[in-house]
């Protein structure tokens, strides 16, 4: 494993929607590539941003993962500018789509394989998994998360990068909505499908001293995607 730009510790801003029946999904597209995403890299510290698309058949379907140097550049004054002076046509969307949850991450840790080159980076595959875990039970989850599960889950083919989180805060447009967002968030990038069948991350699931720790996870969500847009680093990205 190494130490280098793939494990700069940056803070995250995910954003899950569904655009719904009410607008097309080549129009939400075009919007959301063309005009909203641009429009939020123009901001410094936002660092980059990259799309995906659910592959495991669950809702929300699209997910963005911004990299932001701190925590308050998610609701920084040039970005409360952008939603101020929104387009006619990004009003129009976000009023009509079925689901925008907006959350945001302070990083926690950050752990790259040697051959995650820049140009490996982001992975095509993502594994997002997030999970409730009461406060007694935080330093020993840490203490499993660190010093084994992400070591055994670095040695599973394809594996790029593992990066932890815990959220600050999450904001879901639609009232009527409302989801409880678990606290603790881990994102795994992979260069390849089918990781979770192979038998290193069944291995990496399947240890005893994990299934001590899970003992204490009141609640958790898999959730699985594919990369289809790299937006690349912004200009204000540290590099």
């Amino acid at each position: 494993m190494e130490t280098s730009d793939q494990t700069q510790m940056t803070s995250l801003v995910l954003v899950f929607a569904d655009c719904g029946s009410a607008i097309s999904e080549d129009r939400f597209n075009k919007w959301y590539c063309e005009e909203h995403a641009p429009a939020r890299l123009t901001i410094p510290g936002f660092l980059s941003a990259t799309r995906y698309k659910a592959t495991d058949g669950q809702k929300a379907a699209w997910l963005t993962a911004y990299d932001i140097a701190s925590p308050d550049v998610a609701d920084c004054d040039l970005y409360k500018q952008l939603m101020t002076n929104a387009s006619d046509n990004e009003k129009e969307i976000l009023a009509k789509m079925e689901f925008l949850n907006r959350r945001v991450y302070e990083p926690i840790s950050v752990l790259a394989h040697s051959h995650a080159q820049p140009s490996l980076l982001p992975g095509k595959y993502l594994l997002v998994v997030s999970m409730k875990i009461p406060d007694a039970a935080v330093p020993a989850f840490h203490k499993w998360y660190e010093e084994e599960h992400m070591v055994l889950l670095s040695k599973v083919p394809g594996w790029l990068r593992g990066r932890r989180y815990k959220l600050l805060s999450s904001t879901i447009r639609q009232p009527e909505k409302q989801m409880e967002v678990y606290k603790y968030l881990a994102v795994h990038e992979f260069d390849h499908d089918g990781y979770m069948d192979t038998p290193e991350f069944q291995h990496a699931v399947g240890t005893p001293w994990r299934a001590e720790v899970v003992k204490n996870v009141i609640a958790r969500e898999f959730r699985n995607f594919e990369l289809t847009t790299d937006f690349g680093k912004s200009k204000s990205s540290v590099n």
